[in-house]
């Protein structure tokens, strides 16, 4: 059996997590909810059991797995 891709809408959020730097810019650039992008994120952190980002003052800071997804 193989494997199921996430939904493409998470992706989606993902890419524009790791350009904008943060969920605030993601939701801007999505006209998206910030809750709305939290929750994308760690459901795609949950379809790839991996965290994809770690928490700084000044945003999200991509991880290597997020790299690696990238």
């Amino acid at each position: 059996m193989s494997a199921q891709l996430p939904p493409w809408d998470l992706f989606e959020t993902f890419l524009a997590v790791m350009e904008g730097g943060s969920l605030s810019a993601a939701s801007r650039t999505l006209k998206t909810a910030q809750p709305t992008i939290r929750r994308r994120i760690a459901a795609l952190e949950d379809a790839l059991q991996a965290t994809l980002f770690t928490r700084a003052t000044n945003g999200l800071v991509p991880t290597e797995a997020a790299h690696t997804t990238l």
